[in-house]
């Protein structure tokens, strides 16, 4: 039987050290329970958000989109990201067809593990890659009327 060792370092304080160590600025709230990066890539400005759930032992990443999908968009961006999300083996788009906000999640579960530096930075890297990556796509189906699977293939080629 095999045991698991686990961390009595805070997944908040594993993942500051990340932060501080890449050299990325950031804010918390006042409880600690969410940190906001910003990130500006080659095909956008990103904002990232950050929750930390210390007692399910998880850390969710949260990508988004400076802009909202606009109400008359969202199905075709819905098809877009349906593409999307069935080629990508780590993490997944999300978006809400109500408010047309538009995030990439990644995620990872430590219970019984420990989190390190490392895998927050990978988690990052992840994220804003595969969202900077798509945004052509999607800011082709939302404002250049591309069909979404033509808009996908265009990026995943």
């Amino acid at each position: 039987m095999s045991t698991f060792s686990t961390s009595t370092t805070s997944l908040y304080d594993t993942t500051i050290q990340a932060l501080m160590v890449a050299g990325y600025k950031f804010r918390t709230t006042d409880d600690l329970s969410i940190i906001q990066l910003g990130f500006s890539l080659g095909n956008g400005t990103y904002q990232m958000f950050v929750k930390i759930r210390e007692d399910q032992r998880q850390v969710l990443l949260f990508g988004y989109m400076e802009s909202k999908v606009p109400a008359d968009k969202r199905s075709k961006v819905a098809d877009a990201l349906t593409r999307a999300n069935y080629g990508v083996l780590i993490g997944n788009f999300e978006l809400d067809m109500d408010g047309g906000e538009l995030r990439y999640k990644t995620s990872v579960d430590v219970d019984g593990g420990q989190l390190t530096p490392k895998m927050v930075q990978n988690l990052i890297a992840l994220n804003l890659g595969t969202l900077n990556r798509h945004t052509p796509a999607i800011l082709s189906v939302v404002y250049g009327d591309i069909d979404p699977q033509v808009a996908i293939q265009r990026v995943e080629g």
